[in-house]
């Protein structure tokens, strides 16, 4: 997998680890931004942490099996055989990890190791190399696309046939987070930010 490609074979799950469905909710990217950080960024910065002060076995252990601090599986991969998910664990482990220089050599890494198998698709892939990538302190300098998160960017008129975003791509209001923040609040907002991008094409 390079910048300019990733591999998308298989399918994927489309489920956002939060939801939201536009009633109610904030009604400016600024509100969304600020409604975010209240609702979310705490819960990911309890999970990262949880992954930083794991050993590198355990950590494959529960980025692999998609296993929350608590032992229960990720609402992302609720869908996926545990089958699927073991392969991914023991291709994983065999795979001899290094520590990456990067989220995006991380991601590559578990692309090439894990993407093959029957039932994991990007989202999984993502979402794995996110979770080993919170053990090695690193986090991602673009805003890949996959699942909900195109679904949100393509709501913005962003990222039709690319791979990732770069966040300055985005209104100037996200700039204040982080590439894999943004990555949550495309896939947990798209309905809200939807509803404001018509409402501005209306007047």
């Amino acid at each position: 997998m390079s910048r300019k490609h990733i591999h998308s074979k298989g399918r994927s799950s489309n489920i956002c680890s939060a939801t939201d469905d536009g009633s109610g909710a904030p009604d400016s990217f600024d509100n969304i931004v600020q409604d975010y950080l209240h609702q979310t960024q705490t819960i990911a910065e309890e999970n990262d942490r949880f992954f930083r002060e794991l050993s590198l076995d355990s950590a494959l252990e529960f980025a692999a099996l998609s296993k929350r601090p608590d032992g229960k599986r990720e609402s992302h991969q609720s869908r996926i055989s545990g089958k699927a998910l073991a392969e991914s664990y023991a291709a994983l482990s065999a795979a001899q990890l290094n520590k990456p220089e990067s989220f995006h050599e991380l991601l590559e890494f578990v692309d090439r190791s894990i993407r093959d198998i029957p039932g994991i698709g990007e989202l999984t892939v993502y979402d794995t190399a996110q979770r080993i990538a919170a053990h090695f302190g690193l986090e991602p300098d673009y805003i890949y696309l996959h699942a909900g998160v195109r679904k949100g960017a393509a709501i913005l008129g962003l990222g039709r046939g690319r791979a990732f975003l770069k966040v300055e791509e985005l209104p100037s209001a996200f700039h204040v987070l982080k590439a894999g923040e943004l990555e949550n609040l495309l896939c947990i907002y798209a309905e809200r930010i939807a509803a404001i991008v018509a409402a501005e094409n209306s007047k």
